[in-house]
């Protein structure tokens, strides 16, 4: 067995040997090498394998603190947005908060109206009128004001007959004289202070625009007879009265522009609360601000004004009243009354404008809010889009960073495993030169160990790359799908932001619309009551009256308080009717703004496009005009073409011209000498001829002309239309430009003004970033006093815990004070001090209100400062007793009420003034109850921030825990590289010499490196040059659009003339074309003439063919009467035999019967004696003596016609005869 196990080991280790040669040969050694040289050979080997394992072990150490680094930004980077996500969530929670709040607000107000609505009508069901509770509030206002003016008419009617009554009644009286002795003294009286007060009149300017708007009613006149002096008088107050009329009239239209103004102001206001992206609506609402208080202030001198005017006039219609009653004894009481009404104090006068103070103050109040509401939204947006600035930046940079880290480990894995393919050939050819060696089995032995060690160390940390690399890629994909988890979360945040902001926006309004009804119902339920009171104390007024009449001037006194009250209830009316209508103006007028200045935006966006459109008109305008004059030129040339060819047709028309004549002349000819039969055949048919080939030239020439026409026109439109078009086109260029430079104009000077408020708003944008700014230095302080507090947070845990607990007493400590506060502020509207002790207590508010700011402050320090803790408690503990005196103060104060209680009744007259003062307190105490919530605020914010604190302590500790357990897994790698390092100390010195190779690359590298930044300076360098050339190309293109500018205004003057110049070639045009039109009209009357010719010709054609068919026939019928004539000659013959016979026999017999033969013969048929002569004639020219009988005969009977066509026959009928004779006679007409 163990010789076998021997056997064994010696063959293993001959194949080794036998691998090792192959693989020695395979490096390029020969088998014949000693094994000093394999040695050799091996070492420089190992040297080389080990350089690369600590090239790639430097790397690898490279790769790991970029990891780690990478590692820490991701943690700083998910920190952050784990931070960005607690805010959010923080703001979502204050914003469901406010939504909240608004919900319970709108809550109370629908059951404020429902209570009121109740209220309503449960008054109307107590007096009768349940039905009209159900009706609409208008309809109710409606029937109570008919019912009041029913029971004034009632009441108007009981003072007639009281009047009547109280006539009867004076006239019995036995003390009238007195009475009316005493009359006349107090008129007496009354006149010296009506001139008293026509003094003063003259002597004051003011005005009073208030007869208007609270509708003061003038007093009667008397009817009754007058002395002349007083006469002059009442002449001189109506003059006086008139002037004064004209005064309040301008004062009401100044009023009326202050109102205006007032409404436009509250407009912008309106506008200014939904405007929040708007810079420069902080200098506008201040500039409203001082537009309302310098109203305020000019409403008041008015209001002061329109008081002594009325008092003033009060007078004087007193005086006038009481003189024109004075000589009539039955109207005295009416007299006192007014005496009455003059003594109404100035006091009540005040009680009328209270009610607009308080409106204009709410408003004030109002604009104050939104306001702070405005500021607010604005800090948080502009908070929200640095955070979405600095998220984007932050992933911006972590994808760079990610794309480039791949790109590096890409490469280096590339290097890797061109490394590994390099040591994998490496050892191929020691396995090739293993094989070639043989001898020497020591060797053999130890290089076979060596290679197996390398290539296992290879092979493992060839697997470790390998999961390294995984462990990355994954690590990466884990990263990439967080980033975009995170990015899908904000975009989700802001979405839900701005709903909420949008629900919030909506809210508001419908609190706003709910709070402005609830004020209409208020005001409503206000003058229900107010008309029910009047309603009962006119009707007691109508029963006391009808009861009786001994109460007569107790009820006119009543009477005419009630009157007082209506009328200050009008003017109540009409003010709040007044207060809407500039509310809503205001509404209005902000809307208007708004929109304004929205449309201002998009009238910059939209005049830089047009800029840009204008300089692509103006290039394609002068593409075109180069195009025109190219298409004039050609249409000059196509004009000459059109001239020439129409000189080419006039002469083709004249030669026309002149063959009709030539063939009119030889048919006037044929007309005249009448020839032949067939010669007029022929002619007629040269005539046909002719005239059909003239037709069709005429024919095609007038196509021609027609054409051309239509050409001609259509040339000329076309011209037309472009000149037409190019003159509309430089007007509108002419026009836009010169609307442009106004609206450029105008658009610098706009420029201008929001650049200067752009630089205020830049201002203070700079003031807001340098405390953002000092915010985020002290946020980065905390956070390095956090990292350096780690060991010292479970001390400042339990000191919190005490702080809390301070706060939370501090808390109900404030809370008293708000108690007490709202105590005090009870016992303010119950009493009405002096002004000595309000003002004491004005004092006492603002000193609170300093010491609330005070704590405001240390509260911040509370915040700032955690190691001061138990300093700040102790100034809080002083603050304790200070509430502790507050306390005391308020029980003194308390006391002094108490005592001051007894003095309500003396005081009813400096009440009314302190009730001003006191709701200036009760603005003060509101101000005091926002700071308190502000206060509230911070205190939630301070336990927020103390739960981050516990969450990040939390966090911190499971840090720890993990950096233990990897101090742990630290210690247990320490161990395990302190037995490397037994190792690498061994291999340390075998690396110093590839450490110095590892320099020299690395110096290699350095100059690379350099080389690449001074490439990268060029390029730099280029890119400007690039940069300066395109800036330089861009001057030089605005140059040229300068130039071409000019150069198309020179071109459009050019044009101009051109246009001038083709007009008059037009108009040449024109006159050519009429005299070619003239003459066409010509050549179309020839033309028409010769169709008449021609006409005339073809009849006569006609009428020569109906002759050649009469003339044949006529040779049919000759024909006939030869074979008569034969006859006749044998009878001739036998004539002659029988005149021979004669000679035997008497004469007269024998002519006889030749006379009767001939005439048989002869009426047998007809025929020309002309023509049987001849016949005869070349029959038998023996026989001229029977013809000459014959001849003798027929002339006798029958004369003879010579004349061509005269023969009629006795066939032809007259009618055709007629058309023989007249044809010749047309003929010569013709």
């Amino acid at each position: 067995m163990a010789s076998k196990s021997l056997k064994m080991d010696h063959e293993e280790v001959f194949t080794e040997l036998d691998q090792i040669s192959k693989r020695l040969q395979g490096d390029g050694l020969p088998p014949e090498a000693n094994a000093e040289e394999r040695q050799l050979h091996l070492w420089q080997q190992l040297l080389s394998a080990e350089a690369k394992l600590q090239s790639v072990s430097t790397e690898l150490q490279t790769l790991r603190t970029q990891q780690a680094n990478e590692m820490k930004e991701v943690e700083s980077y998910v920190a952050h947005i784990r931070t960005l996500l607690e805010e959010r969530e923080c703001l979502t929670a204050e914003y469901e908060r406010d939504n909240d709040d608004l919900r319970h607000e709108l809550h109370q107000i629908k059951h404020q109206q429902e209570i009121q609505s109740k209220e309503m009508t449960e008054m109307l069901s107590q007096e009768d009128l349940g039905e009209i509770g159900l009706s609409s509030p208008s309809e109710q206002v409606a029937y109570l004001l008919v019912e009041r003016a029913t029971l004034l008419e009632r009441l108007e009617a009981a003072e007639g007959k009281l009047e009547s009554h109280t006539l009867a009644v004076n006239t019995n009286n036995s003390d009238h004289r007195e009475y009316i002795q005493l009359m006349g003294e107090n008129l007496r009286q009354q006149r010296e202070d009506m001139h008293k007060t026509m003094d003063h009149m003259t002597k004051c300017s003011s005005q009073s625009p208030w007869r208007k708007l609270f509708g003061l009613r003038r007093s009667a006149q008397s009817k009754h007879n007058m002395t002349p002096a007083h006469s002059e008088e009442i002449s001189r107050e109506r003059t006086e009265r008139q002037r004064l009329e004209r005064d309040l009239e301008e004062a009401s239209r100044r009023l009326a522009m202050a109102h205006q103004d007032i409404r436009r102001l509250n407009n912008e206001l309106d506008a200014a609360k939904n405007n929040n992206q708007d810079p420069c609506d902080m200098m506008k609402l201040q500039r409203a601000k001082e537009q309302n208080d310098r109203l305020d202030a000019e409403n008041r001198t008015l209001r002061e004004r329109v008081h002594v005017i009325e008092s003033e006039k009060k007078n004087l219609m007193d005086q006038v009243t009481k003189s024109n009653t004075a000589k009539d004894d039955l109207k005295s009481k009416s007299s006192e009354s007014e005496n009455c009404l003059s003594s109404v104090p100035a006091q009540e006068k005040d009680q009328i404008h209270k009610r607009c103070q308080e409106a204009v103050e709410d408003g004030l109040v109002q604009v104050r809010e939104l306001q702070r509401q405005l500021q607010r939204l604005r800090k948080e947006q502009e908070e929200l889009e640095e955070r979405n600035e600095e998220l984007e930046a932050l992933l911006g940079e972590a994808q760079n960073a990610s794309k480039e880290e791949r790109h590096r480990h890409e490469g280096e894995v590339e290097g890797l495993l061109r490394r590994i393919k390099s040591l994998e050939a490496e050892l191929k050819k020691q396995d090739a030169q293993d094989k070639i060696l043989k001898s020497g089995e020591e060797v053999k032995t130890t290089e076979s160990y060596l290679h197996v060690h390398l290539r296992d160390s290879s092979q493992e940390r060839m697997a470790l790359l390998e999961a390294r690399l995984t462990e990355e890629k994954e690590w990466r994909k884990q990263l990439e799908l967080d980033l975009t988890a995170a990015q899908a979360a904000l975009k989700k945040d802001k979405e839900a932001l701005q709903i909420g902001e949008r629900e919030l926006k909506k809210l508001r309004l419908e609190v706003s619309g709910l709070q402005t009804e609830c004020q209409q119902g208020k005001t409503l339920i206000k003058s229900l009551t107010q008309v029910k009171g009047e309603k009962a104390v006119l009707e007691e007024k109508v029963a006391q009256m009808e009861r009786a009449h001994s109460r007569l001037q107790s009820e006119l006194e009543h009477f005419k308080d009630s009157n007082q009250t209506q009328g200050r209830m009008m003017e109540n009316r009409l003010q709040a009717d007044l207060t809407q209508e500039q509310v809503d103006s205001l509404n209005v007028k902000l809307s208007s703004l708004r929109f304004s200045h929205d449309t201002m935006r998009e009238e910059m966006a939209s005049e830089r496009q047009k800029i840009a459109e204008l300089q692509a008109e103006l290039s394609n305008a002068v593409h075109l005009k180069l195009e025109a004059e190219g298409k004039r030129d050609r249409l000059e040339l196509e004009v000459q073409r059109l001239s020439k060819q129409l000189q080419w047709h006039q002469e083709q028309l004249s030669s026309a011209k002149e063959a009709l004549c030539c063939s009119q002349k030889p048919e006037q000819k044929t007309a005249n000498t009448g020839p032949r039969p067939y010669s007029v055949e022929k002619e007629s048919v040269e005539g046909l001829d002719q005239l059909s080939s003239l037709k069709n030239k005429i024919n095609v020439l007038e196509d021609k002309l027609e054409a051309e026409r239509q050409l001609a026109c259509q040339h000329q439109m076309v011209l037309q239309a472009q000149i037409n078009e190019a003159q509309a086109h430089i007007k509108s260029q002419d026009s836009v430009l010169s609307q442009k430079a106004e609206e450029a104009k105008q658009m610098k000077q706009d420029v201008q003004r929001a650049q200067s408020l752009f630089t205020s708003a830049e201002k203070e944008l700079r003031y807001e970033k340098e405390k953002s700014m000092d915010l985020k230095r002290h946020n980065t302080l905390l956070e390095q006093e956090k990292l350096k507090l780690g060991a010292e947070l479970k001390q400042a845990q339990s000191k919190l815990v005490q702080v809390e607990q301070k706060l939370q007493t501090q808390d109900a400590e404030c809370e008293r004070h708000q108690q007490k506060i709202r105590e005090l502020e009870m016992q303010l509207i119950r009493s009405s001090t002096n002004g000595s002790t309000t003002a004491s207590l004005q004092e006492e508010l603002q000193a609170e209100r300093a010491r609330l700011i005070a704590a405001d402050k240390k509260v911040l320090e509370l915040q700032q400062q955690l190691k001061n803790a138990q300093h700040q408690l102790r100034v809080e503990e002083a603050r304790a007793g200070e509430s502790s005196r507050l306390e005391r103060d308020s029980r003194d104060l308390s006391d002094s009420l108490s005592a001051l209680r007894a003095q309500q009744q003396e005081e009813h007259i400096t009440r009314k003034l302190l009730e001003q003062r006191e709701e200036e307190l009760q603005q003060q105490v509101r101000s005091l109850r926002l700071k308190e919530a502000s206060l509230n605020r911070t205190n939630t914010e301070l336990s927020h921030r103390v739960q981050q604190l516990d969450t990040r302590l939390s966090i911190l500790d499971a840090e720890l825990n993990k950096i233990r357990e990897e101090a742990k897994t630290s210690q247990r790698s320490n161990q395990k590289l302190q037995e490397d390092l037994v190792v690498s100390q061994q291999e340390c010195e075998k690396l110093q010499e590839e450490l110095q190779q590892v320099l020299l690359q690395l110096d290699a590298r350095i100059r690379k490196y350099h080389e690449k930044q001074s490439q990268h300076k060029t390029k730099l360098h280029q890119a400007k040059q690039v940069f300066l050339k395109a800036t330089a190309q861009r001057d030089s293109t605005i140059q040229k659009l300068e130039n071409d500018l000019a150069l198309a205004s020179s071109l459009s003057y050019k044009e101009k003339e051109r246009i001038n110049a083709v007009m008059m070639e037009n108009e040449k045009l024109l006159e050519e074309k009429r005299e070619l039109l003239r003459r066409i009209n010509e050549a179309e009357d020839m033309g028409s003439k010769g169709m008449r010719t021609a006409s005339t010709v073809q009849h006569r054609v006609n009428v020569l063919e109906v002759e050649n068919r009469q003339l044949q026939d006529r040779t049919m019928k000759l024909s006939n009467q030869v074979s008569s004539l034969e006859r006749a000659l044998r009878n001739a013959e036998s004539f002659y035999s029988l005149e021979n016979a004669k000679k035997m026999f008497p004469s007269d017999g024998f002519s006889e019967g030749v006379l009767h033969a001939s005439t048989l013969s002869l009426t047998s048929g007809p025929c020309d004696h002309v023509d049987i002569l001849d016949a005869i004639c070349h029959a038998k020219v023996s026989k001229r003596m029977v013809l000459d009988g014959t001849k003798t005969s027929v002339s006798t009977q029958q004369p003879s016609e010579q004349g061509y066509l005269n023969l009629t026959s006795p066939l032809v009928t007259p009618t055709s005869a007629k058309d023989v004779e007249e044809t010749p006679d047309g003929n010569d007409q013709v």
